[in-house]
């Protein structure tokens, strides 16, 4: 085989192995942080408020696993009158995202599920409102492939 052979046999594997890397660049699915990302970025000082107030609380509400229930606990240490919404964020996969209004029993709790959760790290996002106040809150948890939640921070 001569050098012309060669060369176009090179070139010709080289452009099958960029047309093959194109072709799967293609097919990976590619989330983004939110759709609504520009909106989220301009309301951004009021979410720095919301974190301002909730600093300034004394008492946060507290996150726990509880395992007889198989679910996420909030409680809430002054629950009259709260409003809001539970967020649970999968970095990874935007699809797999769950709300959940605040709906709080007597005692000032909120149960969240941990069955369906995927394993790996999410990121609890509680947006709530209390005595004329906004407040936001942030927690990392990490799910275990049995189901067992991890508070992260």
């Amino acid at each position: 085989m001569n050098w012309g052979y060669r060369i176009a046999l090179t070139y010709i594997a080289f452009v099958t192995l960029i047309l093959t890397m194109v072709v799967m660049s293609f097919q990976y699915d590619v989330n983004l942080v939110a759709k609504d990302y520009y909106k989220q970025e301009i309301a951004y000082q009021q979410e720095i408020d919301k974190i301002s107030n909730t600093q300034n609380l004394r008492q946060e509400p507290e996150f726990r696993f509880k395992p007889e229930a198989s679910a996420l606990q909030v409680q809430f240490p002054h629950h009259e009158e709260v409003q809001g919404m539970l967020t649970l964020y999968r970095p990874s996969d935007a699809r797999k995202d769950q709300k959940y209004p605040l709906t709080l029993d007597q005692e000032g709790n909120l149960y969240i599920p941990s069955k369906g959760l995927q394993a790996g790290l999410w990121r609890i996002k509680l947006d709530w409102q209390a005595d004329g106040l906004a407040y936001y809150l942030e927690k990392k948890m990490r799910v275990k492939p049995e189901g067992i939640l991890e508070l992260l921070n």
